[in-house]
């Protein structure tokens, strides 16, 4: 009995890791081509501005979750 729900936990596990990646490597070709839409209508002086408002964000989101 245990050696078939053995093989039940690590099919699940498996997928699990498999849609996490996906959902991963989806999210990071979203966020690319966000940018670049970003940076074709802000310019370069309004995208600098844009990437430093994100980048004390981010910053931010870290220190609170610290």
């Amino acid at each position: 009995m245990t050696e078939l729900t053995q093989g039940r936990t690590e099919n699940a596990v498996l997928r699990n890791v498999i849609w996490l990646g996906a959902g991963e490597v989806v999210s990071r070709v979203l966020m690319f081509v966000f940018l670049i839409a970003v940076a074709r209508q802000l310019g370069a002086y309004g995208y600098g501005t844009f990437a430093f408002g994100f980048s004390v964000a981010s910053l931010a989101l870290v220190v609170a979750h610290f």
